[in-house]
């Protein structure tokens, strides 16, 4: 029956339909502040500070105008699974590919943990805990010790209390910056009751990488991504390495054709490419250490990391200093909100055009400046 009239003042149903965990979250966003006219300086959100030169881009763009766009793509992406074994060194059947490292981190807390838990350490990347809940687990939280230390003994008992069908872990972590120390990261892989998650977005700038031992460990997946190092954030590619059997039981959770065509055909060209990305990860390095440099004779505090960012305290109230840098144009990420990280911002290593641009404004609001 169609009924007419006055609106009814019933609660809406479709909010109240939705899961109460899902209500408590907060959608993922950035602490965003008004910036004069203009193109700000991105240093918030930890991409590459230059894009893939234009040859490459054309060829890319002149194999994607021979393909038909009607047509769904490879279902699971074999080209881009083979292009990121033979990158990495190891052979596709050992790789699933997502739509960003977001999805494989969804898929594997829903493989896991759906109906379950999580435990993961605090602070750490912030959508972790929302794809966790959205796949249907729940997050028991263990703080990071002194210097953003793992605490292995506290994480697997924790594991063991909730009786978790995973363990997150990100190393090199975001948004400290640090990697997780070699013997803690074993001694949780080694004794987990669980899956081990290892979220290896920043693994370029590491010195430390866990991708061998998922030869070793039945229950380790490691996740990457194409967004950093690799300066692919547009193309939304990720992936999951761990044993084959693992992979083919992810695949049953991962939607098929999740990859998309331009993905499919520019992550192999992009792949076979990975000097131009290594060498980039060495001049980012090197812009990193300058800019920390700097930032302690401005007085500030920054914490070491093997990251492209620096996770700094600037000494007065960040938010003061965040408004600050958005009024002079320089956009970086306000973490204070973090457990552990009132005192702190997160600056991306950009350009050194960019660098010295932020650095000059801080400069300006650390004197009182605008």
């Amino acid at each position: 029956m169609t009924t007419t009239g006055a609106p009814s003042k019933m609660p809406d149903r479709g909010v109240a339909c939705v899961r109460p965990e899902i209500r408590n979250l907060h959608a993922y966003g950035l602490v965003t502040q008004a910036v004069p006219a203009g193109k700000p300086v991105r240093l918030h959100q930890n991409e590459a500070p230059d894009d893939w030169p234009e040859d490459l881009k054309r060829e890319i763009a002149n194999r994607l105008a021979t393909l038909p766009w009607h047509r769904y793509p490879a279902a699971r992406a074999d080209a881009v699974c083979a292009a990121l074994g033979r990158m990495q060194g190891t052979p596709p059947e050992m790789v699933a590919a997502t739509a960003g490292s977001n999805e494989a981190l969804g898929a594997a807390f829903a493989a896991f943990a759906a109906g379950g838990t999580v435990v993961m350490t605090s602070p750490t990347y912030s959508m972790a805990a929302i794809l966790a809940v959205a796949s249907g687990a729940r997050v028991a939280q263990v703080p990071l010790g002194p210097g953003f230390e793992l605490d292995a003994g506290a994480v697997l008992r924790a594991a063991r209390a909730h009786r978790a069908g995973a363990i997150y872990l990100a190393s090199p972590n975001n948004p400290t910056g640090n990697a997780l120390a070699p013997d803690a990261v074993a001694a949780v892989m080694d004794d987990a009751p669980c899956a081990v998650v290892l979220d290896e977005a920043y693994w370029e700038f590491a010195k430390t990488s866990w991708l061998e031992s998922v030869h070793a460990h039945p229950h380790l997946l490691v996740v990457r991504t194409f967004s950093k190092a690799l300066a692919g954030a547009g193309l939304r590619v990720g992936w999951i390495t761990a044993q084959a059997p693992l992979v083919a039981e992810l695949l049953k959770v991962l939607p098929p054709y999740n990859v998309n065509v331009f993905a499919q055909v520019a992550v192999p060209v992009l792949a076979a490419r990975r000097d131009v990305a290594a060498s980039r990860v060495r001049a980012i390095v090197a812009e990193r250490d300058r800019i920390g440099r700097a930032l302690l004779a401005m007085g500030a505090r920054v914490y070491p990391s093997e990251t492209n960012f620096l996770l700094f305290e600037p000494g007065r109230p960040p938010g003061e200093v965040h408004r600050g840098l958005a009024g002079l144009g320089i956009l970086v990420r306000d973490v204070s909100a973090a457990p552990g990280l009132a005192a702190c911002l997160r600056v991306s290593i950009g350009t050194r055009a960019d660098n010295d641009r932020f650095l000059g404004a801080l400069a300006d609001v650390l004197k009182g400046g605008p």
